[in-house]
């Protein structure tokens, strides 16, 4: 796609049904490793605010050309807040366009500032679409179990 202006920016109230979808889809469902959340929880951190370095989590609108793409996040944050785990949900419509490997690239510099120094992304071992993401920007596999495979970026 020509003009590719993919941008990250913080999520919204308005956001609450883009972002319900997207994490409550069957087809995200298949392939998450966590809990679907609840209603409240995602309202409760759309209206607490988001400070890395409180609860280890940054959630962030991906917007291809100024519309909503996908969700991107870092959480589950060590105690140093320099190891942090990732994830990504693409629209379909918007997914083989390199918006999931800007978003990544934006997120780097995201992480840099914040100074995180490793991330790691757990991928079920039949997702292969995420697994040549995360290989194809940089991440290394470092091992498998339970059906997943760990991911380790180095920044």
């Amino acid at each position: 796609m020509k003009n590719l202006s993919v941008e990250l920016r913080l999520p919204t109230e308005s956001d609450f049904e883009f972002i319900w979808e997207l994490e409550n889809s069957t087809q995200n469902q298949k392939y998450t490793t966590l809990v679907k959340p609840l209603p409240d929880e995602v309202m409760a951190f759309l209206l607490g605010g988001q400070d890395f370095h409180i609860n280890g989590q940054l959630r962030l609108i991906i917007t291809l050309n100024q519309k909503a793409a996908g969700i991107i996040d870092i959480f589950n944050a060590d105690r140093s807040f320099r190891k942090v785990e990732t994830g990504i949900i693409i629209l379909p419509e918007f997914r083989m366009l390199g918006v999931a490997k800007s978003a990544y690239n934006l997120l780097f510099k995201v992480c840099a500032h914040l100074n995180v120094i490793e991330i790691e992304a757990i991928v079920r071992l039949d997702n292969f679409q995420a697994s040549s993401l995360f290989k194809s920007i940089g991440f290394v596999e470092e091992k498998q179990h339970s059906q997943q495979i760990h991911y380790l970026k180095r920044l």
